[in-house]
Order: C-alpha cells, then structure tokens, then sequence
C-alpha cells in the first residue's frame, strides 16, 4: 500500500478515459463503501456523496451532465453535495479531497471539476435538498496512458505542472519573515504535501504560518479571479493534505478555530492546526 505522502504527489487530473474498460464492480464496491462513510467535516457541515453511472445513457445525458467535450470516455462520476452553511466549501473540499485520494490510490484517474458541469443536470441526479447544492462533481475511470490535445492544452492554460515556492506561501511566526524549509520541522512534509495540492485554475491560495507548534491557515484571494468563491474549496483541500500526513507521521493535533494575533495582510484566517505534541 502507498503511503499517502506518495499517492499525494502522483495524483494527477485526468480527462480522458479509456471507454472499454470500465471500472471492476468489486473496486465499485470499495469506492461506494468509502465514499458513504466520509462523513467527517472540519466546521460540522452535512456532506455526502454519490458515483452516478452513464454506462447506459445516451450521448445526449453527458451533454445534459455538462461534461462533454471537456471529459472524454468517462462513464463514471463522483458527485458531491454539501448543506448550504457557512464554510459549507471549505467542508466540501476536505471530504472529496479525501474521496479523489482514495481513488488515486486504487490506480483510477480523477479530475476536480467545480466549474466546468452542469450543476442542475447533477442535482436531478442525487435528488438534492432544498438546504443542499451540488459544489463539486469528478469522473472516475481507468485514464488513457496519453493525454489527447484538448487535455494538455487545458493543462497548459492553467500551468497544472507549476507550483509556488516554499517560500512563497509558508511563513515563520507571521507575515513578514518566510519559512525556511529546514526550519519547518516537524511539519515539513505536511506543508510539502499542501504546496502540491490541486487548486482551481492552479491558483494555490493557502498560506500558512508556523507558529511554533502551530499553523495558521489563511486564504488569499486572487484578485479578479471570477471563480474566487471555488477557492474555499482550495482550503478545504490544504486542510486534508496537512492532516492526512501529519497523520501519517504521528503528529498529533486537530483542526481548531483560533485567534491568531497576526497581521494577515488582508488575507482571510481560516483554521489553525493546534498540535498535541
């Protein structure tokens, strides 16, 4: 079994699939068992999830779905509803990120979609509640080896390759001084495992500071990005990769609400990583 450090750093998004092997019903199983037990949220939000199955359909149901043209092969999707509450996306993106790593980690291909489907089409699909919304959905299948041109052009506009440096979005006790990497024991590979995260449009918002044995997670917004309300599903994602290797690494701690006394810049403070040690 891969340690989640490494599934981590080799999950990739994937847009096109291979048609003709759909995916084993026994790792349906599997995915269906874990994705109906990842209920747990950081800020108490109602989440849950569901993989909706085309095998069947007709071309025109994709187009309904609104993932033609963008998903190509793909007959298998994971969607996700979140209640409509305060930091309902930030909730959102710790839940399915640990869904999209659990399949990564199968050997399936997967691709965040927050923008580019058809909300409606999915909400008839899982029958959503009045105090509930579609925030997310995901295509799961076995990925074709080569990605075809639209896929890498996608990739191209949004740089999916280029991260920022360590520096650049890791602080040392707050704004004004940059973490080091020799100095970001014992949470090195925790904000490592943060820097490579996926982001839409690969903006990469979080930003941390140390705080001896603490980390304060703060969001900053893009400016004039027109999808910037998405990027708090980008925090819940951080969020899941920080904890799920200072898991690994038996670092105890838990995702607190705090009040740090840093002069954020301007930036939104989101939760603060409060260690046990």
């Amino acid at each position: 079994m891969k340690s989640i450090i490494q599934t981590i750093r080799e999950r990739s998004s994937w847009r096109t699939y291979d048609e003709s092997r759909p995916v084993e019903a026994e790792l349906r199983e599997e995915i269906m068992k874990f994705i109906k037990s990842n209920k747990k949220t950081i800020f108490g939000t109602n989440v849950r999830f569901e993989l909706i199955d085309t095998t069947e359909a007709q071309r025109d149901e994709l187009k309904k779905l609104g993932t033609y043209g963008i998903i190509r092969g793909a007959s298998l999707f994971l969607a996700g509803t979140a209640e409509k509450k305060e930091n309902s996306l930030v909730d959102f993106g710790y839940a399915m990120e640990k869904n999209i790593l659990f399949i990564s980690d199968k050997g399936l291909g997967t691709c965040w979609m927050g923008v580019t489907f058809n909300r409606n089409g999915y909400s008839e699909k899982m029958k959503i509640k009045d105090d509930e919304f579609v925030a997310a959905v995901s295509p799961v299948g076995h990925h074709k080896k080569i990605r075809r041109l639209k896929d890498n052009a996608v990739r191209w506009a949004a740089k999916s390759w280029k991260r920022k440096n360590f520096e650049d979005l890791f602080f040392d006790g707050d704004f004004g001084k940059k973490l080091e990497r020799d100095n970001a024991d014992p949470y090195r590979y925790c904000l490592e495992s943060v820097r490579i995260a996926p982001s839409a449009s690969n903006k990469q918002p979080w930003r941390i500071v140390k705080d001896g044995l603490n980390a304060h997670l703060y969001l900053e917004k893009t400016h004039g990005y027109k999808f910037s309300d998405g990027q708090k599903i980008d925090m819940g994602i951080a969020m899941c990769h920080f904890e799920l290797v200072a898991r690994e690494q038996g670092l105890p701690g838990e995702w607190k609400a705090g009040n740090p006394e840093i002069e954020s810049g301007g930036r939104e403070y989101i939760s603060t990583w409060k260690s046990g040690i």
